[in-house]
């Protein structure tokens, strides 16, 4: 079941795709809907999240390395049987974060924000490498990547469709219900079918081997601590469709975007790190 969730995504989106184009254009419509839906998958396992625009001025850390961190991923990856030790990312931001960006278990890159340079220990910095490094291990990397990519796509798809309708009616107030009713109508519904694969059983399982491979529960339950406390103050401010790919939630807990929220909460995660709360 676990190597079957980065697949779902595309099993649904190309079952979607094959739906609507039947539904406008008959056995022609299906024939074009399976020929874009093979494009899209093919290009959705080639693609490099890295080069999407949040993501595409992180700089690849090579040489100085003052914390350490190539060493750390390297031992840790030799410790996980990693065939090979990926690659880490460095992202000027100043919320700290986290996240393996890749649609293939080669191209698996770790992207760290530098604000988690400022912010976290060692023994912390460590902890989340682990986090990554064992997401990379068990696959569960993909099915984040793939989520993004599904959850970005039919957004895209639903604003556009909520400017044509605006443009059609001549609604002019952004703000209001009827301007945004194709989105209002599909965020639930996206809420739904991310959670169907991506339950809070793959979060507390990558949080418990994270935390054999490095010896100790308390850096990663220190961890999520200091996230929770600074994403009050200092918020990832990023579209919504993207933060599947975080260690831990980006986004506020009130208004639309609450849908996106997969991770569990940091206190749940925490009890079940150390048995207790908070630290």
């Amino acid at each position: 079941m676990q190597k079957m969730r980065p697949w779902f995504f595309l099993i649904l989106q190309s079952a979607l795709i094959l739906y609507v184009g039947h539904l406008l254009g008959g056995s022609s419509g299906l024939m074009i809907g399976l020929v874009l839906a093979l494009l899209l998958n093919t290009f959705y396992y080639l693609f490099s999240p890295l080069k999407l625009k949040p993501f595409s001025e992180a700089t690849k850390l090579e040489g100085q390395d003052p914390w350490g961190l190539l060493e750390m991923a390297q031992n840790l990856s030799q410790k996980a049987h990693l065939p090979s030790t990926p690659p880490i990312y460095l992202l000027s931001s100043e919320s700290p974060q986290a996240m393996v960006l890749g649609t293939h278990f080669r191209n698996a890159s770790i992207v760290l924000t530098t604000a988690l340079l400022q912010h976290f220990s060692k023994k912390e910095l460590e902890a989340i490498l682990a986090y990554q490094i064992v997401s990379i291990k068990t696959q569960a990397h993909l099915a984040f990547n793939f989520a993004t990519l599904f959850a970005l796509l039919i957004l895209s798809a639903s604003n556009f469709l909520d400017r044509v309708y605006c443009d059609v009616i001549g609604i002019k107030q952004k703000n209001s219900f009827w301007a945004h009713p194709f989105s209002t109508l599909l965020v639930p519904l996206i809420h739904f079918l991310l959670h169907l694969p991506l339950g809070k059983k793959i979060y507390y399982k990558l949080d418990q081997k994270s935390a054999q491979l490095i010896g100790s529960p308390r850096p990663l339950a220190q961890v999520y601590w200091k996230l929770e406390t600074l994403r009050k103050t200092k918020p990832y401010k990023i579209f919504p469709a993207f933060a599947p790919l975080f260690i831990a939630n980006p986004l506020t807990d009130q208004g639309w975007t609450r849908y996106f929220q997969l991770q569990p909460h940091a206190k749940s995660r925490i009890q079940r790190l150390i048995g207790s709360y908070p630290i």
